[in-house]
């Protein structure tokens, strides 16, 4: 990973590491390595989702740039039999996706075991993972990859304001971070 990426909007060491992990895993074995990101509402969790599919792409674990984003709601109602196969050999993120109905969980359980080498899922969710799949068990097992965003606090504000400006050649006394 180029974590160079990441910095500029995670500056987490646990996220960075979830982060290596899950894309390890795919690449090793694409079937059922797809991600789930949880965390605060207040986390943009749709441009971790892209940056991770850009790392996918580089890595050529997937074979094109293609990214389709979708809310939980307008995926409910989305065809994804029609769909799918646009949808190969690229990423699908989810976006919301503690709104997905059972009937799309099953619609999407079906597509990854149909075409699980060809395309990456990312979820987004502001619930935890066990929350996110208590009633559809069956597809949790296509989603081995969890970034877990922690509540921001006080050392990772600092963490990431001292990232920030050491990306910029710059630095913050110890008086500030008091």
């Amino acid at each position: 990973i180029n974590p160079d990426v990441f910095t500029y909007y995670y500056s987490s060491i646990q996220i960075m590491d979830e982060v290596q992990r899950g894309i390890y895993n795919i690449r090793n074995n694409m079937r059922n390595n797809n991600f789930v990101i949880t965390g605060p509402s207040y986390y943009d969790k749709t441009e971790l989702a892209k940056m991770i599919a850009k790392q996918l792409a580089d890595k050529k674990i997937i074979s094109t740039n293609k990214i389709a984003r979708i809310s939980g709601d307008a995926f409910n109602r989305v065809n994804l039999e029609a769909k799918a196969v646009k949808l190969l050999d690229g990423v699908i993120i989810i976006q919301n996706a503690d709104v997905i109905t059972h009937e799309a969980c099953v619609k999407l359980s079906n597509m990854l075991d149909k075409y699980a080498d060809r395309v990456v899922v990312i979820l987004e969710s502001s619930r935890s993972v066990q929350s996110l799949f208590s009633e559809d068990e069956d597809i949790r097992q296509f989603f081995s990859s969890v970034i877990s965003l922690p509540p921001f606090s006080v050392d990772f504000m600092i963490d990431y304001i001292r990232t920030y400006l050491a990306d910029r050649n710059m630095g913050i006394s110890q008086e500030a971070e008091i």
